[in-house]
């Protein structure tokens, strides 16, 4: 199943939100009509740009030290609020792929299939704007699709979604006459946010790096036996503090001492997938 030598996948993935988690479903609000008054406070928009001026930094430096290719799942809100980032990303060689602009779950779209697209498109218009490189992979930003999106990202040129959970490997999504979309299966257990953002009620967070590392670390072994596509979701302004960042790096550690383990681009991985009978 994969290139001769590989045993296993590897895919660090990383959902470059910023404050568009917040200010997204704000501008939602509005353009929707709500008339409901919501102060836009400080302190939700600052958990965002964390990730923006400590996160991303921390990030891009790891990936750097352990030459290692990153995907990042950027919403065009991020690209457009942060240009300069967006391209230093794509300087360093990582791949940037469609998270929706203003970080909007596809399933909010049911059956509008003008509107779904329009968004689709705007995002991938952004990123190839500031970057030259037009987005040949999405992961929807609620972690959902709604039954007409894989058809909708096969006709706007999409190669790969990240956003099911129903395998531990890549398989064939959709297809229509010679087009393919690759599904790169994730899971909340490899997911930094449930682990560790503090989300009062529905999210407690905050677990210990070492509880971490054992879950990770526990589910890299079976992949690597299975031959499956370890793909690990993370936030900048999550993963992004130091000791997570220490944890990280004892992980890539541990991984890079196994034979037979791929670093790739999410991209890289959907390529190779496509490729086979």
């Amino acid at each position: 199943m994969w290139p001769k030598g590989i045993r296993c996948a590897v895919c660090l993935t990383f959902d470059f939100d910023a404050e568009s988690l917040y200010l997204g479903y704000m501008e939602r609000l509005r353009f929707e009509g709500d008339r409901r008054q919501f102060a836009q406070t400080l302190t939700p928009i600052s958990r965002g740009q964390y990730g923006t001026k400590v996160g991303i930094v921390r990030v891009l430096r790891f990936l750097e030290k352990h030459a290692i290719p990153g995907t990042f799942f950027v919403p065009g809100l991020t690209a457009d609020l942060y240009p300069d980032t967006v391209r230093e990303i794509a300087r360093q060689g990582h791949e940037l792929a469609n998270h929706g602009y203003y970080h909007e779950n596809p399933t909010e779209f049911i059956g509008d299939l003008e509107k779904e697209t329009s968004i689709l498109r705007r995002a991938n218009d952004t990123l190839e704007r500031l970057c030259g490189v037009r987005p040949v992979g999405y992961r929807s930003p609620g972690w959902d699709l709604n039954p007409y999106t894989p058809e909708i990202l096969l006709k706007e040129g999409m190669l790969y979604d990240s956003s099911l959970m129903d395998q531990e490997k890549p398989y064939l999504l959709f297809e229509e006459e010679k087009s393919k979309l690759i599904e790169l299966p994730i899971d909340w257990l490899l997911d930094d946010y449930v682990h560790f953002q503090f989300s009062p009620p529905s999210i407690p967070g905050l677990s210990a790096p070492s509880k971490v590392l054992e879950i990770w670390r526990g589910e890299f072994e079976g992949y690597l036996e299975d031959g499956g596509c370890f793909t690990l979701t993370m936030h900048p302004q999550v993963i992004g503090r130091s000791h997570r960042m220490q944890m990280l790096d004892q992980l890539v550690r541990y991984m890079k001492e196994k034979p037979g383990v791929w670093f790739a681009t999410c991209g890289d991985v959907a390529r190779h997938w496509a490729d086979r009978d």
